[in-house]
C-alpha cells in the first residue's frame, strides 16, 4: 500500500491540482515502473518517488475556503494559529484576496 501526495502534479494533470492524498495498492514492479490499482496504472519511478517522499501538507485552494466562508466567520482566528507557517505563508492575506474578488 502506498500513500501518494497527488498534489505533487505530474504532466498528466495539465495544471489541475488534485485536492487529496491517495492510497493505492502496489501490485507489481518492473523496469517500466510501479503497477498500482485504483486506477490500474503503471507509474514511473521518477513520477512516484516525489509523491511518496513529500511533506505531510495538503494544499487548499482559495475557492474551497471562500466557498465555505459565512458572513459571521471570524477569519482573525487564522492569525493566532499555533503553527508559525500560517503567518509565514500569509494564509489570512491569501484568503482575504479571494474574498474580495468574489464579493
Amino acid at each position: 500500500m502506498a500513500t501518494r501526495n497527488s498534489q505533487i502534479v505530474s504532466k498528466r494533470h495539465e495544471g489541475r491540482i488534485p485536492d487529496s492524498w491517495h492510497h493505492q495498492m502496489i501490485f507489481g514492479i518492473s523496469e517500466a515502473g510501479v503497477f498500482l490499482c485504483n486506477p490500474i496504472e503503471c507509474v514511473t519511478y521518477d513520477e512516484l518517488l516525489p509523491q511518496l517522499c513529500s511533506p505531510s501538507e495538503l494544499l487548499i485552494t482559495r475557492e474551497d475556503i471562500v466557498g465555505r466562508k459565512k458572513p459571521r466567520t471570524d477569519l482573525r482566528l487564522l492569525v493566532r494559529h499555533p503553527d508559525p507557517r500560517w503567518n509565514e505563508m500569509n494564509v489570512l492575506g491569501e484568503i482575504m484576496m479571494g474574498c474580495h474578488s468574489t464579493v
